[in-house]
């Protein structure tokens, strides 16, 4: 090797190195190698070698482990630190760690030290050597180690003795109890303390029994040993007690010792459960035996694949099939169901828990290897256990294929019948539109006669108002009689032609909901009401008593003519309704003040009509009526009379005495109508917003469509 030193100081310095105390080594690095130049007394010890044997080797070669690499994890750390001094040239320690040398001892033992690694300078640049010096740590690796382990015995200990199941640890051939915790002694149904008592002194009932002749075996064996719900017969204040427990023997040995000396015992009581589940096995027994002799066809399919479980004799016949099929699944069993619903409807009741009822369900079975079609009555019910889990479906049916097959024959001759009572009926109906045609030409007649009637009548009073201003005295008092008996005439023929349009109508009263009415009707306008884009102003209607049709008829013309004589503009028809007040009832001619009675007004923004058209002849006449008190009370007394409604104007829309004052240019231009009814059913509270609500909703949605697609009204 190559020294930097001079021979006489190097020969001077591994003289001195060598004298001094401790276990230390003088180390030089070559090609990231480190060799052993000098080494103490203690050194040599530590080793096991002779100075001979121990200079110019390998450092790394000391090691047990290796031979000339670094291996551990150990040797790793020591090198690295050797590394970082060659390096930085300052001093650097590794704290305690492995340091097991190939050493002269004997015991067995892994050696820990501390060593410290000091560099030899030489001049001011150059690491020379290195000073690789080693402490002992094993004995107080071992203390700490030692002291550990009493803790972990500890805890272990106190685990055990707390622990939720039962443990014990019983030793020797007499079975001495060497540990036993509080779960045990409650397995045992022991409360005193038990530790150095022998098994047989302690629970003399076993005594006799295979247990004592389990431990000795796996003592001997080295064997562990398992069972489930086993049972033993303990004794408690001289009671004799069934218990059932699960338990592991598991031999115990000493350290250092390969020769089990004792058992340990684990056990866990399950008395609770097992008898739980005698119970509903014993329950289950007897339910079966009770289906088994059921004339329902019976069977129970267990887990979500649908085995068969239990099938009675009932549902073998109703499926073909004989007891080999139990124990299958129902796909195996059964493969003809494929395709139909039963797959489905048995997964999803064990997913849910919701039984499902079949009623006069169809299935197709193969019955003695024919494709057959059968009706049912069954169910499927979800079985639980006792946490409440789905386990099973139970199913049963009733065939119930002749039934159907009766009631179809009897719904094959019911459609017979109906089709010849169709045609009874299309003859009846035929004879009736006859009649109706001769009554609708008759009450036209009726129609056109009065209105022709009422010619000469105007004529008659026409020219009697114009013979009043160019006669005197008694001829003047003769033209006024024959004015009035004109109008009277007039008034009389308007009545008796009303009363021809009611009295002979075949309906009779009921109680009608007018906001439904109202919904109905504008249902049916909807897409006219989206195509003008109209507002409908609604408000709560009441309940009356009225001929339904009639009702309909009447808010269907009123709000289809709304919507049809609009104009150019945007249609806006308010509908509200509203009680008549007492000081109202005195106003109006003929109401009771004991009868609850109602205003309905039907108001939009239209463009009138024009009175010179003879279809609307009859709104002219209308407003004659109510330009006269004597008739429009006649109307009003005529209508109650039949129980009917009368329609009427309210009065700050027209005025009963000068209708003519709305006319302009040949046009009406009064465009609300309002109506008085009698009786009045319910009691509502018309200014309520709440009470508006339904029929309002029920606008709004129109209203919504016609302002969302006004371009495309088709689309909406």
């Amino acid at each position: 090797m190559d020294f930097m030193m001079a021979p006489e100081i190097l020969n001077n310095y591994v003289t001195l190195f060598e004298a001094l105390p401790g276990s230390g080594l003088l180390l030089q690095k070559k090609d990231n190698a480190y060799f052993v130049v000098a080494a103490t007394a203690d050194a040599l010890e530590l080793t096991g070698k002779l100075r001979s044997q121990l200079y110019h080797i390998n450092f790394f070669t000391l090691f047990s482990s290796t031979k000339s690499e670094v291996n551990t994890s150990d040797e790793q750390e020591l090198y690295a630190c050797l590394q970082l001094v060659a390096a930085t040239k300052i001093v650097q320690t590794v704290d305690t760690h492995l340091y097991d040398t190939k050493s002269v001892h004997k015991d067995n033992l892994l050696r820990y030290r501390h060593t410290t690694n000091s560099p030899v300078l030489h001049g001011a640049n150059e690491v020379e050597f290195i000073v690789h010096f080693v402490s002992e740590e094993t004995n107080n690796i071992i203390a700490t180690e030692a002291e550990e382990a009493v803790r972990l015995s500890e805890q272990t200990m106190r685990l055990l003795l707390q622990a939720p199941i039962g443990i014990c640890i019983i030793t020797g051939r007499d079975l001495k109890i060497e540990l036993a915790n509080a779960k045990i002694r409650e397995i045992w149904r022991k409360d005193e303390e038990v530790k150095g008592k022998s098994i047989f002194t302690l629970l003399p009932e076993i005594e006799g029994t295979r247990f004592p002749d389990l431990l000795w075996n796996v003592m001997a064996t080295g064997n562990t040993h398992y069972e489930y719900e086993s049972s033993a017969i303990f004794l408690k204040d001289g009671k004799e007690e069934l218990v059932y427990f699960n338990f592991v023997y598991q031999p115990y040995y000493e350290l250092n010792n390969d020769v089990a000396v004792g058992v340990m015992v684990v056990a866990n009581e399950v008395s609770e459960q097992v008898r739980a589940r005698i119970k509903v096995e014993e329950s289950e027994q007897r339910y079966r035996t009770l289906i088994s002799e059921a004339a329902v066809a019976t069977a129970i399919y267990a887990g979500k694949e649908m085995s068969i479980q239990y099938a009675n004799e009932a549902m073998l016949r109703l499926w073909g099939k004989d007891e080999k099929v139990i124990g299958t699944t129902v796909r195996q069993a059964l493969p003809e169901l494929e395709g139909q619903p039963f797959h489905e409807l048995l997964a999803h009741v064990y997913s849910t828990g919701e039984t499902y009822w079949g009623k006069q369900d169809k299935g197709e079975i193969v019955v003695d290897g024919e494709l057959q079609t059968f009706f049912f009555n069954f169910t499927y019910k979800a079985l639980r256990n006792h946490h409440g889990e789905i386990y099973a479906i139970l199913n049963m049916a009733i065939d119930v294929t002749d039934q159907v097959r009766v009631q179809q024959q009897l719904e094959k001759n019911e459609e017979t019948l109906q089709l010849l009572v169709a045609e009874r009926t299309r003859e009846l109906e035929q004879k009736n539109k006859q009649l109706q045609l001769s009554n609708a030409e008759l009450q036209q007649f009726a129609f056109v006669t009065s209105h022709d009637l009422q010619e000469p009548l105007r004529k008659i009073r026409t020219f009697g108002d114009m013979l009043s201003k160019i006669v005197e005295g008694q001829a003047k008092v003769y033209v006024q009689k024959m004015i009035a008996s004109a109008e009277r005439m007039s008034g009389l023929i308007i009545d008796l032609l009303e009363y021809s349009k009611l009295s002979h109508d075949p309906y009779r009263f009921h109680k009608v909901d007018l906001n439904q009415i109202v919904q109905n009707v504008l249902a049916d306008y909807e897409l006219l009401i989206s195509q003008k884009q109209a507002v409908i102003e609604p408000s709560e209607l009441p309940v009356i008593m009225a001929i339904p049709l009639q009702m309909n008829q009447l808010f269907y013309n009123l709000i289809g003519n709304a919507l049809k004589f609009s104009g150019e503009k945007k249609p806006t028809i308010s509908i509200k309704g509203r009680k008549i007040t007492p000081s109202e009832k005195e106003s109006l001619p003929g109401l009771s003040t004991t009868e609850k009675h109602c205003s309905i007004t039907v108001k939009d923004n239209g463009i009138g009509f024009d009175i010179s058209v003879k279809t609307f002849s009859i709104f002219l006449l209308l407003a004659i009526i109510f330009s006269s008190y004597p008739y429009y009370k006649s109307l009003y007394q005529f209508f109650v009379l039949q129980n009917k409604a009368q329609l009427v104007e309210e009065t700050d829309l027209l005025n009963f005495k000068n209708p003519t004052k709305k006319i302009v240019k040949g046009l009406v231009i009064f465009c609300s109508f309002a109506l008085v009814l009698y009786p009045f059913i319910a009691e509502r509270n018309f200014n309520d917003d709440h009470a508006q609500r339904p029929i309002e909703e029920h606008v709004s949605r129109i209203q919504e469509r016609a302002y969302r697609c006004p371009q495309n009204v088709s689309t909406c």
